[in-house]
């Protein structure tokens, strides 16, 4: 007896649904990555403490990427995709009310971004994996064409020209 595999039943309709949600997440921690950097630079004056806020939001990728790909593929990418991005959000969140409340200083940027930068690394393979999921394989070269779009425009997209960016010259 052989038993057939049923094809996914999703639709690129719902995916493009998910996929906008995750773009728009991932352009939101890359500008607020980038913001939170510069004004460690602004508030201290010294490039340290901006080269350790890019570390701490580099670091978890790089570091336990390998192993958090092994822990999604045990998991629901469905609870890890919406887990990681409350996560997420609450880290950034508690962020602009320290920052609001004028409590804001470099040790919670350091742990904050660390955190967020932990719950990307967790959502980006859960997203990839999502695809193949919830699509025929009919549709696998266009979901292809737009994880790319994901992971590159974010980049693109996320550091806008903007004031918050600018850096004071001190001519």
């Amino acid at each position: 007896m052989t038993t057939r595999l049923r094809e996914p039943s999703g639709g690129l309709g719902q995916f493009a649904f998910i996929w906008a949600g995750q773009l728009a997440s991932q352009i939101g921690t890359v500008m607020t990555s980038l913001a939170l950097a510069f004004w460690a630079f602004e508030m201290t004056g010294r490039a340290t403490e901006l080269g350790l806020v890019m570390f701490f939001t580099a670091f978890p990728r790089i570091a336990l990427g390998p192993f958090i790909g092994l822990l999604v593929d045990r998991w629901s990418r469905k609870r890890v995709l919406i887990v990681c991005d409350l996560l997420a959000g609450a880290g950034t969140i508690t962020l602009l009310i320290l920052y609001t409340t004028g409590n804001l200083q470099i040790a919670h940027l350091y742990a904050l971004t660390f955190f967020t930068s932990l719950f990307a690394a967790f959502q980006t393979p859960s997203f990839i994996a999502v695809g193949s999921l919830m699509l025929p394989k009919r549709h696998y070269g266009r979901s292809g064409g737009m994880l790319t779009l994901f992971h590159r425009g974010s980049s693109l997209v996320g550091p806008p020209r903007s004031p918050v960016f600018s850096i004071r010259s001190s001519a």
